[in-house]
């Protein structure tokens, strides 16, 4: 490899190598978003809640309609969206991790070689075919 993809793979490595911190990070965050809302408004996540609010008639018919109909599950959706997020990047960057790994076990670290122009050391292409001979 040249000495410039050299320096990118080395990039993504170190890149790569941050990325489980980041992803345990994220997974954090939207779980004590969700905890946090559990807690501060139970009836955002909670269709029975909803269900049983609108039972009591706690809240107005129509809020109560909303949030049965779109809130709860749009919330939920959102969250594991995010999650999915989190895992699929996890999943590519081990991808990459794995490719890095093929690319050293083909070109050793120590060994940085220019790609050479096709043909002759001037970078101009040999003739073939008949007129050649």
């Amino acid at each position: 490899m040249t000495p410039a993809q050299r320096t990118l793979v080395e990039t993504r490595r170190r890149q790569i190598r941050y990325w489980p911190v980041l992803a345990l990070l994220l997974v954090l965050l939207v779980g004590g978003a969700f905890a946090w809302l559990w807690q501060a408004a139970p009836v955002n996540l909670s269709p029975a809640l909803v269900l049983e609010q609108f039972s009591t008639r706690t809240l107005t018919d129509e809020e109560l309609i909303m949030l049965a109909a779109r809130g709860t599950l749009a919330l939920a959706a959102c969250g594991l969206f995010m999650l999915v997020i989190v895992v699929l990047v996890s999943v590519a960057l081990w991808n990459e991790h794995r490719l890095i790994r093929i690319l050293d076990a083909l070109d050793p670290p120590g060994r940085d070689i220019a790609p050479a122009a096709a043909g002759t050391p001037d970078g101009e292409t040999p003739p073939s075919g008949p007129a050649a001979s």
